[in-house]
């Protein structure tokens, strides 16, 4: 702005000294001397303005040119993201299905590992009890064995004072 003041008041000033050389002309050529100079400067003001709204048209058209090589890249960036989103997207899928069957897995070993925990405690007593049973007739088979050779040697002790007793009376043996 500065520097229109400073053209508009140099072409007051030229304009001021033409028409002071114009004063000796006469009115009517004076008049025309003026508008044509006013024309002048006129047009002069609309090509100045003209060739500077050309620069900021050309600067904003750069502008625009730049953003919209920003923005084609902003485009592309984003496409090239979506498309590695769904590519993500469907991994993430698929390890959550495969996260899904092995936790099914795992339960299902769990549950295996406890009927089998369970059957193994059932044998380990069922077999702590056979082994009492046993035991009890181990016990019984030994007492009975114990008891029956107890009788054998009762009996052999009797046959035996039997045949003392049947010699020393004088009889023959006495049937066993």
């Amino acid at each position: 702005m500065p520097s229109l003041l400073l053209r508009s008041s140099a072409h007051a000033a030229i304009t001021t000294a033409a028409t002071n050389q114009h004063c000796c002309l006469c009115p009517s050529q004076l008049l025309r001397c003026v508008v044509q100079r006013l024309e002048e400067l006129k047009h002069a003001q609309e090509e100045e303005l003209e060739s500077r709204l050309d620069a900021s048209v050309k600067r904003i058209l750069a502008a625009n040119r730049r953003m919209a090589e920003e923005l084609r890249l902003h485009v592309t960036e984003s496409e090239s993201l979506r498309a590695e989103v769904e590519l993500l997207a469907g991994e993430r899928a698929r390890l959550l299905r495969e996260l899904a069957i092995k936790v099914d897995m795992e339960a299902g070993w769990a549950a295996r590992a406890g009927q089998q925990a369970a059957g193994l405690k059932e044998s380990s007593q069922r077999g702590a009890a056979l082994e009492a049973s046993l035991q009890q007739v181990w016990q019984r088979e030994v007492l009975e064995m114990t008891d029956c050779a107890d009788l054998c040697r009762v009996r052999s002790q009797t046959g035996r004072a039997a045949v003392s007793v049947a010699a020393a009376v004088g009889q023959p043996n006495p049937p066993s």
